[in-house]
């Protein structure tokens, strides 16, 4: 063992005085945890919404509208070219077909829907309407009708309808009639 090189002096340390233990804190009336909790999440939830509003007001259109707006635009117009990969037998550029349809799909459902929930998308309350039943109404208006009126309704999950695809595959796409391009977009 090499031997150690002496410590250099350090400034003597103050002494400190000890602390005592502190013990828990009792509340001073019993809180009721479902009815404190429930008020202290609306507080919470007022709270968020005037800072939004606050967000909101201090911004431009382009940052409350337009960028939404440009991201849904520029999935649609990359359908057709995701649509148009999906016809090359290379297996990168079918990928990439995939993978650009999947994008749009999610953009136009998930942010699409996001967006006309909030009334995002626009100013007016008449397209905001529209916007909301484009984007977040996926439901028919027979089923509507027919759950109304408590009648029977069978909606296939979307396995099952996978699965009627799979055996029909052939009838389906196959033997089905020629169609330009465009009606099929």
């Amino acid at each position: 063992m090499e031997p150690t090189e002496p410590m250099e002096p350090t400034e003597p340390m103050e002494p400190t005085e000890p602390m005592e233990p502190t013990e828990p804190m009792e509340p001073t009336e019993p809180m009721e945890p479902a009815r404190s909790a429930h008020r202290g999440g609306e507080a919470l939830l007022r709270e968020l919404e005037v800072l939004v509003q606050d967000v909101v007001r201090t911004s431009s259109w382009w940052e409350r509208h337009g960028v939404d707006c440009a991201i849904l635009a520029l999935s649609l117009f990359a359908l057709p070219a995701g649509f148009l990969c999906l016809r090359w037998e290379n297996a990168l550029v079918f990928a990439s077909g995939i993978t650009i349809l999947g994008v749009c799909h999610y953009t136009l459902t998930v942010k699409g829907s996001h967006l006309a929930t909030h009334g995002a998308l626009t100013e007016s309350k008449r397209w905001s309407k529209i916007w909301l039943l484009f984007f977040v109404e996926v439901k028919p208006v027979v089923s509507q009708f027919l759950r109304e009126k408590q009648l029977p309704y069978n909606e296939d999950s979307y396995l099952a309808r996978f699965q009627l695809f799979l055996r029909r595959y052939e009838e389906f796409m196959v033997q089905a009639p020629p169609i330009t391009e465009l009606v099929g977009l």
